[in-house]
Order: structure tokens, then C-alpha cells, then sequence
């Protein structure tokens, strides 16, 4: 939960430093945080061989869920690391570059 958590916080940061509108910043995480969480998941379900397998590893409900069950899986640690260090580098980006 903490490590998901932190990946929204991270795309909600991300998706601020984008915007000055608080409204637009909001409703930006909220779409790329269903993307993640729903989306993803309903097209790896829809589709079939490579494309179902990409759609399933970039769904965050696939790896929480594995988590959830008790295991405790290496990739599935490193997805929620490197989708929270994205999130913040791509933050840290936007800001510097609008100074």
C-alpha cells in the first residue's frame, strides 16, 4: 500500500509541476492514475499475446495485487520504484525548466 501510494503521490506531483491550475493539475493525476489503475488492466484483459502482456505490466492493479496475495516479488517492487522515481524525475524536470 505504501509503495503504491507513493506512486500516485509521484504522478500527482509530476502532473502539478506541469500546470499552475490546481483544478487542471487534478483532473491530469487523476487520468494518468486511471490509466494506470483501470485502463491498462481492461485492455491487457481485452487483448491477446504481447500487446495483453504489455497492457498487464504496466497495470498497477497486476502488481499490487500479487502483493496483496503475499508475494513479494522483485519485479514487482522495482515497477512501483521506477514508476515513483520516474514520476518525481519528470517532476524535478518540469520545474527546472520552467525557471
Amino acid at each position: 500500500l505504501l509503495l503504491m501510494s507513493s506512486a500516485y503521490i509521484a504522478i500527482g506531483i509530476f502532473a502539478s509541476s506541469i500546470t499552475r491550475n490546481q483544478i487542471a493539475a487534478f483532473i491530469m493525476a487523476l487520468l494518468i492514475c486511471v490509466c494506470f489503475h483501470f485502463l491498462f488492466g481492461i485492455l491487457a484483459a481485452g487483448s491477446t499475446g504481447l500487446v495483453s502482456e504489455i497492457f498487464d505490466t504496466l497495470s498497477l492493479t497486476s502488481h499490487y495485487d500479487s502483493i496483496t496475495r503475499g508475494v513479494i516479488d522483485s519485479k514487482d517492487l522495482i515497477y512501483f520504484i521506477s514508476l515513483t522515481a520516474i514520476g518525481l524525475f519528470l517532476a524535478e524536470y518540469m520545474v527546472s525548466k520552467r525557471n
